[in-house]
């Protein structure tokens, strides 16, 4: 965060940057068995935050009064100051560094345990949904201790269910739409920390007329700050 002659400031991540950091420690925390309390703790602390103005929050942290939010004391104030400073936090690298790469991602898949993550992770370096998709189909996941054909069927189908559900729920847009969008969130991802190169990608660059989903690659130079920025 920087201090501009005009006493305004320009955090490294905004009350919304924070408030995606804040659930996702306490995603992070609820997968590695963390204690409820702390886990209700974070996710207050991030609809408190969400819910003011950004002069607000940047008035707080500036003066050090993040302690005056509702439902936020010493530590998470603490946790939310150093977020807010350098876009990430020693609780939140711990959190990520403790885990297998896409261990949330997988996490939203029905009967993906955090063992089962490492295990997969371990032994077929599964790190997102599709390549948990690729190694059932595979049959590869079978392989694995602890996993049987089973439990690879029925992962499979957690997969394509969430997949379905995913589709069933996301609204269609004409490309007219879909470009303003993909357009709106190219140039707010430009903006972001971290952040080298933005493309649009998929049925909006292909042309599409009526577009199922928008996708926009994303290249940086500090792939952790820019994930929490982007979240």
């Amino acid at each position: 965060m920087s201090t501009a002659a005009t006493g305004s400031i320009e955090p490294a991540l905004g009350r919304s940057g924070v408030g995606r950091a804040l659930r996702e420690i306490a995603a992070l925390l609820e997968l590695a068995g963390g204690q409820k309390f702390r886990v209700r703790a974070y996710l207050h602390a991030a609809e408190s935050f969400e819910s003011l103005k950004e002069a607000a929050f940047e008035t707080l942290v500036r003066e050090r009064r993040l302690v005056e939010v509702p439902g936020v004391g010493t530590a998470i104030a603490s946790q939310v100051e150093t977020l807010a400073l350098h876009g990430t936090s020693t609780t939140l690298d711990k959190l990520r560094a403790s885990m297998p790469a896409g261990a949330l991602e997988l996490a939203s898949i029905k009967g993906m345990t955090r063992k089962r993550i490492e295990a997969l992770a371990a032994a077929l370096d599964v790190d997102s949904i599709a390549a948990l998709e690729a190694a059932c189909e595979a049959q590869r996941v079978r392989t694995v201790a602890g996993f049987g054909a089973k439990t690879e069927a029925a992962l499979l189908a957690a997969v394509h269910a969430r997949a379905a559900e995913a589709t069933a729920t996301a609204p269609r847009l004409i490309l007219a739409e879909a470009t303003e969008e993909a357009e709106a969130f190219t140039a707010f991802a430009r903006a972001c920390a971290g952040v080298v190169e933005v493309a649009v990608a998929g049925e909006v660059r292909r042309g599409v007329e009526v577009v199922d989903r928008i996708d926009v690659v994303v290249a940086a130079s500090e792939p952790a700050r820019a994930r929490t920025e982007l979240a």
